[in-house]
């Protein structure tokens, strides 16, 4: 049949046809792929052409199969008198259609699906700007060109009708070798712009050129001699702004203009203290917010009505509050006055909004946040620090679907900062959709393999998910990065669930003698010393750390310290820790804890169980219950709202034991395994003890967690990395 089928393609003349066909389809794409952009053509029409190719292509070999050309015209193959081999079958004719429809199919599917970001999604009204060449005699002056370049960003993002990649993700391809195509696919855009700038004396030097990427012509060229002053730099980066604009054919507001002609300072030596500082905030360690801090302070000096190096200021303090912990008095509190400073002198001061919503929302104020940022992103729609801050807000809000998209546009430009690439990953989580959520991790720590945080926040998904050997996969890279990270003791936590009883105790017992000040080892260790029966051990652990001072953790607020030191007592048995804790934490007990209903579970069954304890049994029934209604719209292992194993405590303290035991029963059938070593030894679940059910599916749990271990023993996973 195959051999047949083969000659009939060759005796029709299809193998000729299609030789030809392609080479000449191929002629076409590649002239129109090189002439069509001279003239300025939209990419529509390079675009049909390839369709149409494409399509004519099994509709040519359906044709050669169907006709054959003869001296006296076209005529059917079966009347063309050259057929030399009998009649081919339907079930032959039925084989050719059937790879004819299936080639079409794989040509449309590899051309329009897996192309699609590079030829039918990319906006032609897109443009990365790459580092500027320094080519100054001096290489100090690389900050000044990096300032210019990080200028010129900040101009392009004001411009709502252009999509303009940020600077993090840019700066990854300085000095690069790669071809202007490949960086434009790794960052989704049509045009490259690249440049150079030379200062010397009081003359400075811009030239720069726009490329389009598909065809690797230039657009637009230009070069710039001015003296060096304050009003020609502004005007260059006016000037350039406004070139780009019009050859991508992105009109501009009259309020766009305006704010991209705006010139922020006179004085030139404020603006260079500003760019250096603007230069090191990026960094986020201690030592660069310090000095980016300096210089800021320096151009505020010179020059009290530069607005924009208020705002810098401003931002300065308010991450030096984030990422070192700095009191909210030395730094949120006069961060506000400067930014109120700022906006007095330039109302539509994008940057001032944005830092002004982090501002509120560090202070807690999410209304006032919400407005801000919404307000710089009207002014600069194409800033992605903006919305990324603005997604982090809306995740504090617990509004996960919009806090995904607004990190979906952060991440469209700037798709190679780490940061924003793992709070995507991140927001996947938080709404549950855990496979794309690893997808994007696979893709963070592609591109970042050194990136830490990357490999640590994978750590939720998994332990959610109930996963203990992806778990201790990626914590094991996260330790080989930061050997001395307090986060390793979930290492112990997993090695637990594992039940790999002594690696845990050895891992905990180093733990506590490593860091026997950190409330968190403390608090953390509490789940390893109960599962070894070591429960004094435990409650002390955890009195330990209430009676230390809340971790300079800038993510935890105090209530949710509180709260989580609460939970520890409870499982540790600790009742009267629990009840000082609830009464400190929410002196209105049970209608605060309502409150937090349905997304805070550990906070409500440790509530829930602390009130048992104190003989107010309606009012933990009737919060158990309320909290149980709500568990339609959670689930075990969804990000921001899975809830473990507490749907099984809360049952077993409301004294359901029935659905308790089939909760637990449904967790044994699934791969589950976090904390399931609390089932035995937790007040939460002393309900359960006495019925024999509750012990078949801890010993079934049990058998899991060894098949898992073994899994992780042949995985190398045990022990520490070299």
């Amino acid at each position: 049949m195959v051999s047949t089928f083969f000659a009939e393609l060759k005796r029709r003349n299809v193998v000729k046809v299609a030789i030809a066909y392609a080479a000449m389809g191929w002629v076409l794409i590649e002239v129109g792929s090189t002439l069509l952009p001279i003239f300025k053509a939209p990419d529509w029409i390079l675009q049909a052409v390839a369709a149409a190719v494409l399509l004519g292509f099994p509709v040519a070999l359906v044709l050669s199969w169907v006709f054959e050309l003869t001296p006296d015209g076209i005529k059917r193959a079966d009347e063309a008198g050259l057929a030399a081999t009998p009649e081919p079958s339907r079930r032959l004719q039925l084989v050719f259609l059937a790879v004819m429809l299936a080639l079409g199919g794989a040509l449309m599917v590899g051309r329009f699906g897996q192309q699609a970001p590079d030829v039918l999604s990319v906006s032609s009204k897109s443009v990365a700007v790459l580092p500027f060449i320094n080519r100054s005699a001096l290489a100090e002056d690389a900050y000044f060109a990096d300032g210019m370049h990080d200028e010129l960003l900040t101009r392009l993002s004001r411009i709502g009708s252009l999509k303009v990649i940020s600077r993090t993700s840019v700066m990854r391809f300085r000095d690069t070798e790669l071809a202007i195509q490949d960086i434009a696919r790794q960052l989704g855009v049509a045009t490259v712009l690249e440049g150079g700038v030379q200062r010397a004396a009081d003359q400075v030097r811009v030239n720069v050129q726009l490329v389009d990427a598909a065809s690797g012509t230039s657009i637009w060229a230009n070069s710039y001699d001015r003296a060096l002053n304050t009003e020609n730099l502004f005007a260059i980066q006016s000037d350039i702004t406004r070139e780009i604009s019009s050859a991508l054919e992105a009109a501009l507001t009259a309020d766009e203009l305006q704010r991209v002609d705006h010139a922020p300072t006179t004085n030139l030596q404020a603006y260079q203290y500003y760019l250096k500082g603007r230069q090191l905030l990026p960094l986020r360690t201690a030592d660069a917010l310090q000095e980016g801090r300096l210089y800021a302070e320096r151009a505020v000096d010179l020059d009290p009505g530069f607005a924009a190096a208020l705002v810098l200021l401003a931002d300065a303090l308010h991450l030096l509050h984030e990422y070192v912990g700095l009191e909210a008095e030395q730094s949120l509190i006069p961060a506000l006055a400067l930014v109120e400073q700022a906006m007095h002198l330039d109302p539509e001061l994008a940057e001032a909004w944005a830092v002004l919503g982090e501002i509120h929302r560090h202070q807690g104020d999410y209304a006032a946040s919400e407005a801000a940022f919404q307000k710089a992103l009207d002014l600069a729609p194409g800033e992605a620090q903006a919305y990324h801050w603005f997604s982090v807000l809306r995740e504090n809000q617990e509004l996960y679907d919009e806090a995904l998209k607004l990190t979906q546009k952060a991440h469209e430009l700037n798709p190679l900062h780490p940061v924003i690439h793992q709070n995507l990953a991140w927001a996947y989580t938080q709404l549950g959709r855990n496979d794309e959520a690893i997808a994007e991790y696979a893709r963070l720590t592609e591109l970042h393999p050194g990136f830490a945080l990357g490999w640590l926040n994978q750590v939720w998904l998994y332990l959610r998910r109930g996963e203990p050997v992806q778990t201790l996969q990626v914590l094991r890279e996260y330790q080989r990065l930061e050997p001395g990270s307090f986060e390793n003791i979930y290492i112990c936590r997993v090695l637990l669930d594992l039940d790999d009883r002594l690696r845990a105790r050895r891992c905990f017992d180093a733990m506590l003698a490593g860091s026997p000040d950190d409330p968190r080892v403390l608090l953390l260790a509490r789940y390893g010393l109960m599962a070894d029966g070591r429960t004094e051990e435990a409650r002390h652990s955890v009195r330990l750390a209430n009676g230390l001072e809340a971790p300079d953790w800038p993510m935890w607020v105090a209530e949710q310290w509180t709260e989580w030191v609460m939970a520890e007592a409870v499982d540790a048995g600790d009742f009267e820790l629990a009840q000082q804790l609830l009464a400190a934490a929410l002196p209105d007990g049970h209608s605060a804890v309502a409150e937090k209903l349905p997304e805070q579970s550990y906070t409500v069954i440790a509530a829930a169980a602390t009130l048992l304890n104190a003989g107010r049994t309606e009012q933990a029934r009737e919060l158990l219950h309320n909290w149980l209604a709500g568990l339609a719209s959670l689930d075990r292992t969804r990000g921001g709202s899975a809830y473990g194993l507490d749907d099984i405590a809360a049952y077993a303290l409301a004294g359901d034991i029935d659905t308790a035991l089939q909760r637990l029963e449904q967790v044994v059938q699934m791969p589950f395994l976090t904390g399931w070593q609390d089932l035995e030894s937790s007040p939460r679940f002393a309900a359960l003890r006495d019925d024999s059910r509750f012990w078949q599916s801890l010993q079934e749990l049990r058998t899991k967690a060894q098949q898992q271990l073994e899994i992780a023993a042949a995985a190398g996973l045990l022990e520490p990395p070299d």
